[in-house]
Formats: structure tokens, C-alpha cells, sequence
């Protein structure tokens, strides 16, 4: 019998295995097992489902029974849902709606689709928390309001930013005063926060420590001194944000700078109500951050009587400083400099007090205007006040403009209010529309040579120097008139 010899057939053939030589294979192996363990791990972060909430009412974010799928969301990159209206097998909201946390949660998203539903949703803390906002690799995370149903969302739980997260205010309808997002917990974390969407968004009563940049893009966010950020790295305010502040206080958002750019919302409910910062009537506020205009910017303050803003830190910038808000009314209030300023773009009062006020307080290094506010709101009033003290308001090089208006001969709109002792120096004077020959200007308080109580109040005085190099010139003409052929003329 002839026996068969299975020595003859290569092994790798017998066994299927690629023929490729030992060294190649090794390394051709150890690429697909680093792939293959990238993968699980990969895998297992982003494997996390959307889930909503399946209860018309409230109950434990922890019971796996109440979401849809049965499943607890606790995942880096977990998405979840709370809707008002019936979807798919989630029934309608039919009341007020507290999710207790129950213990630490991690989540990518939140979305609160508020469609139809006149009822709020909370989540609070329960047992425990807090509720980290984390999504899959560098964010950000989200929140999300949409729908055109009136009841607003609030977290009241602890929060933690891992990463920065976007707040997208898109529902407009909340009837609460805080809109339809008010984050009323703690927040901590490296993260950042961004309100985007022309809805109302707050900070609520729990301090916010997170380190990240706070930036403003879209509509209004509310911020009591309690919940203002206090440890950010800069605070932005982009064209078509603004922030409301709704208490009394001195606020530092923290070391870094405050940007601001724009007029406030140019959308939504809050188009009516501009100025990049917008505090609530009669309040006294000082921010202590340094200010920088990143391009044209303007502020509003309410409250006539005692409103006040003070930005107590230098202001620098190439942008404009326009201090009142149009459309207004005459409860106006003031927009007060206490620091040297060195903002390039130049300033302008539309309504409302623009207050210089402090021994090294000035007014940037450009143009200051003052319109008549009385022809934008019948019987309101504009007006520049440098206070005395001032050393140099107003830069030697500048254009002052002051239009006055409203009652003829009374300094009652348009017009400079100058403290005792005032005696700033410019190189224009523009009065109604008329520019004025160089010598001194005020009221008939004044000792100024110039005197007019339509465009001035106080004692202090305006000196309008000749233009540079006039006098240089005239001698010059002189010289060469009677030939003076030694004198020689610097263009």
C-alpha cells in the first residue's frame, strides 16, 4: 500500500495562511491588532444612543424603565430628549416636570422640545449628581430649546463642564421670566459656554467657577451678580448678543478681558431692546474687567434716576463707544468711564449720560459727538458730563460735536456738562452743525469768552486751539511778503 505523504504540501497551504515572509506578516499583524483595539475602544465611546424621556410626568433620570430605550443615559456622548408634545410611543407632557438625577450622569446633548407644551421640565438633583456635560472627543456639548410651547427648562443641579458647551436657545415663547433656559445650578469645569438662538436664556443663583470663555452670539442672557461667571479666561460678546445683568453689584468675569462688538439682537424678541450690554432698569453696576471694543459697540442703561453703568477698567479697542440705544424713551440712565481709555474708533451719546469721572479718566483717542436723543423720543435728552477732577477728558487732537436741541437757549439735550475746574482742550468745536473759531467755550457760568446755555452747563470750560501749524504758516507768508529770504517754511 502506498502511503500518502502530507510532507509534501506546503503548511501554509494546508492551513489557508498567507504566504507572505515572517517579517511583513509581524508587522502587518500587529497594525491590525492596534486597529482592532482602537476599535473596541472607540467603538465602546461612541456607541451611545439617543434616548428620551418616555414619562407624561416626572420621575428618576436613574430608572432605565423611564427612557425610551430602557437604558440610563450615563455615557460620554449620550444624547436625550425631553419633548412636550406625543412622539412616536412617548406620551404628551400633562404637567410640570422634575427628573431627579439620582447620582452622577454623564451626557453629549440635551434637547427640550418644547412643541405645544405650556409646562416646564427640571432637572434636579435628587440623591445626587452632578450633571457632566462631556460629548465624544472634543465637543462640544449642547443644549438645546426649540418648539413654540411656553413653559421653560431649568437645571437646578450641580453641573460640570468637561467640555464647552453650546447652548442653542432657539425657542422664543417661554413665558417665564427667565426664558426658556435658566440654569440655576453650579457650574465648575474646564468648559466654556456659547449662547447661540434668539431666545432668553439665565444664569440662576448658583455661582459659576468654570474656567473656559463665556461668548454671547445670539439674543440676550440674564446673569444676576450670584451667577455670574467669576473665573473665565476672557468673556466675548459677538454682534447680535447681549447681556442682561439683574442686579446691583461690582462684577469681574474674571481675569481676562470683556470683548464687545455690536448693537445687541438683531433678530427675535429682543431686536427692539438693543446695546451689546443691556442691564435691567435703575440698577448700579461696575464691571471691573478691562474692555476691549473689537469693533463698533454700543451700551445702554436704563433708569433715569439712579441707572448706572461703570466700566471701571481701561477700555482699548479699534472700535466705537456709542453710549444710549436707539429706539429709547427718556428713562435713560448712565454709561460712566473711570480709566484711562484708549480706544481708537472715537464716541457718541444717542440718549442717556455718557459720565467721565476720575483724575486719569479720558475718552479714547478720537472724535466725541453728542446728538439730540429729543429727536429720536420726544422730551428725552443726551448729554456728555466730565466731572471735576478730569485731567484731559477729551484728546487734544479731537473733534468735539455737541448738537443740542429740544428747548432753545436751555442745556437740556446735545449738550456738555462741565464740572468745576474743567478745562479741557480740543483741536475742533462743532456747535449745531457749525464749526467754531479757536478761544474758550461754556456756559454763561463760565468764565469762557464763548458763552452759550444751549450747548453748555457747569463751570468749566472748552479751549479750541488754533489748528495745528496756522500760526507757523502766517509767519511764514509774513516772512516771504517782506523778503525775508533767511526764513525758510516747513510744509
Amino acid at each position: 500500500m502506498k502511503k500518502t505523504l502530507y510532507r509534501s504540501a506546503p503548511l501554509s497551504a494546508r492551513f489557508a495562511i498567507p504566504s507572505f515572509p515572517f517579517r511583513r506578516s509581524r508587522r502587518h499583524l500587529g497594525s491590525a491588532l492596534a486597529v482592532s483595539v482602537a476599535a473596541l475602544f472607540l467603538g465602546g465611546a461612541t456607541s451611545t444612543q439617543a434616548q428620551t424621556w418616555n414619562l407624561a410626568g416626572g420621575g428618576s433620570w436613574a430608572t432605565a424603565a423611564n427612557w425610551n430605550p430602557a437604558s440610563v443615559p450615563n455615557a460620554v456622548g449620550a444624547s436625550v430628549t425631553f419633548n412636550g408634545a406625543a412622539t412616536g410611543s412617548n406620551p404628551a407632557q400633562t404637567a410640570n416636570r422634575s427628573v431627579n438625577l439620582d447620582g452622577a450622569k454623564t451626557v453629549g446633548s440635551i434637547t427640550f422640545n418644547n412643541d405645544l407644551s405650556t409646562f416646564t421640565d427640571t432637572i434636579a438633583t435628587g440623591t445626587g449628581g452632578p450633571l457632566t456635560f462631556d460629548e465624544v472627543g472634543s465637543g462640544p456639548a449642547t443644549i438645546t430649546t426649540q418648539g413654540t410651547g411656553t413653559g421653560n427648562n431649568t437645571i437646578s443641579v450641580a453641573m460640570t463642564f468637561n467640555d464647552s458647551v453650546v447652548a442653542n436657545v432657539n425657542n422664543t415663547s417661554a413665558s417665564s421670566a427667565a426664558g426658556s433656559l435658566n440654569l440655576t445650578g453650579t457650574i465648575g469645569g474646564a468648559g466654556g459656554f456659547t449662547k447661540n438662538g434668539d431666545g432668553l436664556a439665565t444664569f440662576g443663583t448658583g455661582a459659576k467657577t468654570y474656567t473656559g470663555a463665556p461668548v454671547l452670539n445670539g439674543a440676550r442672557l440674564r446673569s444676576s451678580l450670584a451667577a455670574a461667571p467669576t473665573a473665565t479666561s476672557s468673556f466675548t460678546i459677538n454682534a447680535g448678543g447681549q447681556l442682561d445683568i439683574i442686579s446691583s453689584g461690582t462684577f469681574s468675569f474674571g481675569s481676562g478681558s470683556l470683548n464687545l462688538n455690536g448693537a445687541g439682537p438683531t433678530s427675535g424678541p429682543f431686536a427692539p431692546f438693543p446695546g451689546a450690554i443691556r442691564p435691567d432698569t435703575g440698577l448700579i453696576i461696575t464691571i471691573n474687567n478691562a474692555v476691549v471694543l473689537q469693533s463698533d459697540t454700543v451700551l445702554h442703561m436704563q433708569g433715569s434716576a439712579t441707572g448706572s453703568l461703570t466700566l471701571g477698567g481701561s477700555v482699548s479697542g479699534p472700535g466705537k463707544l456709542t453710549a444710549g440705544a436707539i429706539p429709547h424713551d427718556a428713562n435713560v440712565g448712565a454709561i460712566v468711564l473711570s480709566a484711562a481709555n484708549s480706544y481708537t474708533g472715537g464716541t457718541v451719546v444717542d440718549a442717556g449720560t455718557l459720565d467721565v469721572s476720575g483724575a486719569s479718566a479720558t475718552l479714547g483717542t478720537a472724535d466725541v459727538t453728542v446728538h439730540s436723543a429729543n429727536l429720536a423720543f420726544g422730551g428725552s435728552s443726551a448729554k456728555l458730563r466730565i466731572e471735576s477732577g478730569v485731567l484731559n477728558a477729551i484728546a487734544d487732537t479731537a473733534t468735539l460735536s455737541l448738537a443740542g436741541g429740544n428747548a432753545a437757549g436751555v442745556a437740556d439735550d446735545g449738550y456738555a456738562d462741565l464740572g468745576a475746574g474743567i478745562n479741557d482742550t480740543v483741536a475742533a468745536l462743532i456747535l449745531g452743525g457749525v464749526a467754531q473759531a479757536p478761544g474758550t467755550y461754556g456756559s454763561t457760568s463760565s468764565g469762557a469768552t464763548f458763552q452759550s446755555d444751549e450747548f453748555f452747563a457747569g463751570t468749566g470750560i472748552i479751549t479750541v486751539v488754533p489748528e495745528p501749524g496756522t500760526a507757523a504758516m502766517l509767519l511764514c507768508a509774513l516772512g516771504m511778503g517782506f523778503g525775508w529770504r533767511r526764513f525758510r517754511c516747513r510744509s
